[in-house]
């Protein structure tokens, strides 16, 4: 994917690659704001076009997107593709932008368009399963989560977000199998350690669910100040929220699961 992620600069008199080089820098600051001044400076400079041109609306969309300016970073997104539609980072990006703010349709026809270019990208599958599972089709979420996952078996969030997939669609054995690979690569990960407990409490296995969140609080004082909290929500807890897993966090646990995990 390499010859995707940065520009090719333009056959030119020296200087004028001198000053796409300095301008470049700006183009690629990590402060978003100073980022978004950067790749303006490009856009306006006249020195690069096509892919290239592509490239600054590209970063400079990214950088709207950080800075949670969702509709520029969607229309400079939209101009990318325009310039260079045969880059799929380009209607991935969009994909991403169509999802967050709210179009799940749009963003699968974006990641079908990158998959079609590209089949080995892994990012577009994964977006594209996380965009289907919004939509509540979950056999066609967990069918592109396994293909993010044999492009990159050892990312671990592929794994968790397919068991969450299995989970949802009652597959809790599966769902398991899934936690149990994503812990493997990322052992300490309080969300999957979570939601391999939820999926554990689902199955009636109460303490090996216990153990979980116990598990899941000792590593992240915030995360068990949460889940105090989400249980008193529930009705099963009336303790301080202390962040620290007690006896009194236990017992809430327990009689949630045995109340049958709602919620979960």
């Amino acid at each position: 994917m390499l010859k995707y992620l940065l520009p090719l600069l333009l056959l030119a008199p020296l200087q004028a690659r001198g000053d796409a080089d300095d301008i470049m820098a700006g183009c690629i600051d990590p402060f978003p704001d100073i980022r978004v001044v950067g790749c303006t400076a490009a856009i306006d400079s006249g020195i690069w076009e096509g892919g290239d041109l592509a490239w600054a609306y590209n970063n400079r969309a990214i950088a709207y997107r950080l800075m949670g300016q969702w509709e520029d970073a969607l229309e400079d997104f939209s101009i990318a593709i325009g310039l260079d539609p045969e880059n799929p980072i380009n209607w991935n990006n969009r994909g991403h932008a169509h999802r967050v703010m709210g179009a799940p349709e749009k963003a699968i026809v974006d990641f079908d368009w990158a998959i079609a270019l590209d089949p080995d990208y892994r990012l577009a599958h994964y977006n594209r399963a996380t965009a289907l599972a919004v939509m509540g089709d979950l056999v066609g979420a967990v069918a592109s989560y396994s293909e993010a996952i044999r492009l990159a078996p050892e990312d671990p969030w592929g794994w968790n977000d397919r068991g969450l997939a299995r989970h949802r669609m009652g597959d809790l054995d599966a769902a398991l199998k899934d936690f149990d690979a994503a812990l493997e690569r990322a052992p300490e990960r309080v969300i999957i350690l979570n939601n391999r407990a939820n999926t554990l409490c689902k199955l009636g296995e109460v303490d090996a669910a216990i153990d979980g969140w116990a598990e899941a609080m000792l590593h992240d004082p915030a995360f068990a100040a949460r889940e105090q909290e989400w249980l008193t929500e529930q009705g099963f807890y009336d303790g301080p929220l202390s962040g620290a897993f007690d006896t009194a966090t236990a017992a809430a646990q327990r009689r949630y699961a045995e109340a049958g995990c709602p919620g979960v």
